[in-house]
């Protein structure tokens, strides 16, 4: 005999199962969004380490004894992770050398965001550039015409680092410039 309201094994324990079910969708979604959030500041932290390393083989004790050395330097490293351009500038010492007033008039811009990849590299007595770079040729140009469209929206790391450069004999302060961005 069939009695009323009987649904079954599974009709009847159906009311206690909706909120397991809802319970289990917000553990796992959280869960989820938890993840997401620590891989991208993983990815983040792995840029940071890149452009770190990069800075650490290009400073090395922080005297520069000359371009050979700085290539040589260069051509050490082997980072595919980020894209990136470095290179030794005097900036931040003789700022009156560049073009970077402040919008006042008064002194010189010291911020190296707005012109961190388009800042010019340090030239030794023999006209070669302290620069170094994981870009092609026709890269380096494209970027540099268009920098301004070609960085925004898209994070950039900028890290600067002091040191000095021997040229003919003199040691000059100078700034090893790190600009670094995701492919």
């Amino acid at each position: 005999m069939l009695e009323k309201g009987f649904l079954g094994p599974i009709g009847d324990d159906l009311p206690s199962l909706i909120p397991l079910l809802f319970a289990l969708l917000i553990f796992f979604g959280t869960f989820s969004f938890s993840f997401g959030v620590f891989n991208e500041k993983n990815t983040s932290f792995d840029a940071d380490l890149a452009v770190l390393g990069i800075s650490r083989i290009l400073k090395g004790t922080s005297y520069i004894t000359g371009i050979s050395d700085f290539l040589q330097k260069c051509a050490s490293i082997n980072i595919t992770k980020v894209k990136y351009r470095a290179g030794i500038t005097n900036f931040f010492t003789a700022p009156q050398n560049y073009n970077a007033p402040l919008p006042d008039g008064q002194g010189y811009s010291l911020d190296p965001l707005p012109r961190s990849f388009s800042i010019g590299f340090f030239k030794n007595s023999n006209g070669e550039i302290f620069e170094c770079t994981n870009l092609s040729r026709a890269e380096t140009g494209a970027v540099q015409n268009e920098a301004d469209e070609f960085f925004s929206g898209r994070p950039i790391l900028v890290k600067i680092f002091p040191l000095v450069v021997e040229d003919e004999r003199v040691v000059k302060p100078m700034h090893l410039v790190v600009v670094a961005w995701k492919n």
